[in-house]
């Protein structure tokens, strides 16, 4: 999948976050916190394709996809589409549809994440 949007957990304790990602229950909240993320942006930005019009087939609109990969100690969860003509779309002068609903989404997005990785950690840390 081309990335069109992505984001990723970064500034907290590296081993905290390895010790996580190594444990699979640890490792399985992270991920889940990851992609409910990622979804919510997916969700918002399919209505805002519909929002603004720019829908004549539905095929945009349906392929935009949300995917949580993991590296080492870096998650990351990945928003995008492989339709070719979505760059066109994304950079149209009503600015876009995935962008616009990362920063309309942002606020909840980071307060879940906060709280995803403050239950790890704390997790991790009593174990």
């Amino acid at each position: 999948m081309p990335k069109v949007f992505g984001m990723e957990i970064t500034g907290v304790d590296r081993i905290a976050l390895s010790l996580a990602i190594a444990n699979p229950k640890l490792h399985s909240e992270l991920a889940k916190g990851m992609f409910r993320a990622g979804v919510a942006v997916q969700k918002r930005a399919q209505e805002i394709i519909t929002e603004k019009g720019h829908v004549v087939t539905g095929n945009l609109r349906r392929s935009i996809h949300t995917e949580v990969t993991v590296e080492e100690d870096k998650m990351e969860v990945q928003i995008g589409t492989n339709v070719e003509y979505a760059p066109y779309v994304e950079a149209l002068p009503d600015g876009g549809y995935l962008f616009p609903a990362y920063w309309q989404e942002k606020d909840g997005v980071i307060a879940d994440l906060q709280a995803v990785v403050t239950k790890v950690i704390n997790e991790v840390k009593g174990s």
